[in-house]
């Protein structure tokens, strides 16, 4: 009812929080009474309070509050809503600075409630900001009950993937937070004290790992709150000492939990996040990765729910929690730092010096020693090298697998037989990590056979599926300027096909598959390095046999023309990036082999401007209509620098110049293309033995092939015989003097054999 009283919206709101207390406390005790020891499961534990988040008081809570979390207030129950939510506000401000314990508790709890419903803490934040409420109640925390100190450590747990409150439980919170952590670290187990314990290790262990660039919603990546990070920032400098003993806490809760249950819980969901945030920390990744059994007992948890099915309502968010987390803790082990280039990192310092001012200078206001000895483990830790050593770990451990395993239970969690229907955020997360592990070219091989590759299929959005313009768009950037999960996924697998036989690693049709999305990482100018990988990857499907057909298709057709991909990759063989271009090369290669694509060039060979070959003059320089030419294109590539460039096009070209009407142009319509294949033949240049036998291999064979046309085309016979560098070269390839290689000798004997014999007519 939008016209409801003041009056009655206190009544309401007063109601469900209480009940929301009562449920916690799994009974109708009352509020007053001490009844939080007396239930065989302590109601602040975090398994009671996650049974009492998906309660009727919280699903009614939430639909009250469902305008402001997601609209933030525009509908038409904007009144009641508004109504709502200053009135929560006032009765939570309220029970918090009570002086009755219980109270205060039901408060602290309360409010982590609403933040686990209002994610964007349109309702929490206002109270926490604007406030001294977080800092009051830090002050007077250690005079507190234990229950009390629970439920607010509880808050913030919860709170703390905002950025705001980041900073305000790091600024006022940090010494309390870290005495309870090391006043309780011997509690007995199972012990309210050790309750404690374990939230304060746990909260502690985030405000450490949390770098000082996070902002938003943390670590499920929702919305972005302003706020500032001088708290976190505080911790950098924190002792060796003491990073080891926090990492060691979650690590040693983790392993008892999951070694004295199979049951997914709360808190073992709570010290898994936290893991994760530690992970954020360069100094510490190598740690956790080499953690092994931790590692493998966490991969076969998720591997073990992701089978299962039909689970309690209640279980649902812990058990996606914790799976969130897992693949996140996987994703930081293996994240490689993006390329800078030089104005990027000198644009990097100057932000470092802005936000740390005397990080350079020893002395007052600057960071001590072991402040910078951390930020210089923590660079490297980054190095490509430490990351690819996680990586294999990380592997041996059995990720690809619990991956693999997650993607493959999607289809159950969308018939409702699993968890839930995988969130977009876990899937961005497990295609980053397949992407991380895939620049391993020795894990390449690993993560096809643990079903990495069909996992990455499934990935693919259904846009990207249904797409079939061609030739393909490339892949549009999400909001913000990051890549979007099928480029991620795409760039994934063009890694995997550059290391891996094609026909064993994407057998049937599968091949075929991969077509659209790797031209559609060539069509995007933004990536070099995807270009490059995607032409790579194309070059080794290109190379597969004949036999693979998909409807009578050669794959190669389908590259180049069903998929029009031919005008892009010609696009990139002219590319300014010599990788590029090399790449571009190697496959248009490959994909002369193709029938279509060889008659295709060699149909084109004829200048389309002028129309006709200027016979018996080899073109003129004046003229530009040899540049219309196809194979033009070729003849500027077989001059390239890049030594890889020439022997691919030296390739592309012994087999076109099979044709006649290759040869006629190259003969007679270009100016300079006999000069060309001449100084190739003769191994001009070539930096080493192997690079002059492959250079003159090519070279002759394109000769061997013009003299072996004079049947077919009279002029360009008379062209070649009269161009006596043609036959002295021959004769000196004949005899062994330009290169040794059998080969070679025996391509030059049979040219001059054919250079010798007289046409018929002549005759």
């Amino acid at each position: 009812r939008t016209d409801a009283s003041p009056d009655q919206v206190r009544i309401l709101v007063r109601g469900v929080l209480q009940v929301l207390r009562t449920e916690a406390n799994g009974s109708l005790k009352s509020l007053t009474q001490p009844a939080i020891t007396q239930s065989s499961t302590p109601p602040w534990s975090e398994e009671a309070l996650a049974t009492a988040k998906h309660s009727g008081s919280v699903v009614l809570l939430s639909e009250l509050l469902g305008d402001v979390a997601t609209t933030g207030g525009d509908s038409e129950r904007e009144p009641l809503v508004l109504k709502l939510s200053q009135q929560i506000k006032v009765q939570v401000e309220d029970w918090i600075q009570s002086t009755k314990q219980a109270e205060c508790a039901l408060g602290l709890y309360c409010l982590a409630t609403i933040f686990s419903i209002d994610r964007r803490g349109r309702i929490a934040l206002p109270l926490l900001a604007n406030t001294d409420l977080l800092k009051d109640a830090f002050e007077l925390a250690e005079y507190n009950a234990i229950p009390t100190q629970i439920a607010l450590l509880t808050l913030c747990n919860e709170a703390f993937a905002d950025s705001s409150c980041r900073s305000l439980i790091a600024s006022h919170g940090r010494a309390y937070i870290a005495a309870v952590a090391n006043q309780n670290k011997d509690a007995p187990e199972g012990s309210d004290r050790r309750r404690l314990f374990g939230l304060a290790s746990s909260v502690l262990a985030k405000v450490y790992g949390a770098p000082p660039s996070a902002g938003g919603r943390g670590m499920t990546g929702e919305g972005e709150m302003p706020g500032g990070e001088s708290g976190i920032k505080e911790l950098s400098g924190v002792e060796e000492e003491d990073q080891t003993s926090l990492l060691r806490a979650q690590v040693d809760a983790i392993s008892l939990s999951l070694r004295r249950s199979s049951a997914i819980t709360a808190s073992l969901a709570t010290h898994v996040e936290s893991l994760n945030y530690l992970s954020l920390r360069g100094r510490l990744k190598d740690r956790i990765a080499s953690n092994q059994q931790l590692l493998a007992d966490l991969y076969a948890a998720v591997r073990r729910i992701s089978g299962q099915g039909n689970f309690e309502p209640s279980a649902v968010p812990v058990i996606t929690a914790f799976r969130f987390s897992v693949v996140a803790l996987s994703q930081n082990l293996t994240q490689y730092l993006p390329e800078l280039n030089e104005e990027q990192k000198a644009l990097q310092k100057l932000q470092k010096r802005a936000t740390n001012p005397g990080s350079s200078v020893a002395g007052a206001g600057g960071k001590d020693s072991s402040g910078r000895r951390g930020e210089e483990q923590d660079e490297e830790s980054h190095k490509p090298e430490r990351v690819q050593a996680r990586s294999a770990l990380v592997v041996k451990a059995g990720c690809v697998s619990c991956l693999s395993e997650i993607v493959r239970g999607q289809r159950k969690e969308e018939e409702g037989e699993g968890v839930e229907a995988l969130s977009d955020g876990i899937k961005d997360l497990v295609a980053q990590t397949l992407c991380n592990l895939a620049t391993t070219p020795g894990l390449r091989g690993l993560i096809a056979q643990q079903g990495g590759i069909g996992a990455l299929m499934r990935l693919f959005s259904r846009a990207a599926q249904e797409d079939r313009r061609v030739p393909p768009k490339p892949f549009m950037r999400a909001e913000g300027g990051k890549q979007v999960r099928d480029f991620v996924v795409a760039q994934a697998l063009a890694k995997i096909a550059i290391s891996l036989p094609p026909h064993l690693a994407f057998p049937g049709q599968t091949a075929f598959g991969l077509v659209r999305p790797f031209l559609a990482l060539c069509v995007g100018e933004e990536n070099g390095l995807a270009q490059f990988e995607a032409l790579m990857a194309l070059t080794n499907l290109a190379s597969m046999p004949p036999g693979a057909m998909e409807e009578g298709r050669d794959i190669r057709t389908v590259i180049a023309f069903d998929q029009k991909g031919l005008g892009v990759i010609e696009y990139l063989a002219l590319s300014e990036h010599f990788m590029i271009r090399r790449a571009a090369t190697e496959l248009l290669c490959n994909l002369i082999a193709d029938y279509e694509v060889y008659e295709h060039y060699a149909s084109h060979a004829k200048p389309t401007a002028s129309g006709e070959v200027q016979s018996g003059d080899g073109g003129k320089d004046g003229d530009k209509a040899y540049r219309t030419s196809r194979i033009h294109m070729f003849v500027a590539l077989l001059d390239s620098e890049d030594t890889p460039t020439r022997m691919a096009t030296g390739g592309a070209l012994a087999t076109l110049t099979m044709d006649s009407r290759v040869c006629e142009f190259l003969v007679l319509g270009h100016p300079t293309a006999m000069d060309i294949i001449l100084r190739v033949a003769g191994g001009k240049d070539a930096e080493s033995k192997q690079v002059k036998e492959g250079l003159c291999h090519r070279g002759i064979a394109m000769l061997a092939n013009m003299v072996g046309q004079k049947r077919d085309n009279k002029a360009i016979f008379d062209k070649i015989r009269a161009d006596r560098r043609v036959e002295r070269l021959l004769r000196e390839a004949a005899r062994g003097e330009v290169v040794e290689s059998e080969v070679v000798i025996g391509l030059a004997r049979k040219a001059l054999n054919d250079l010798a014999e007289v046409p018929a007519d002549d005759a």
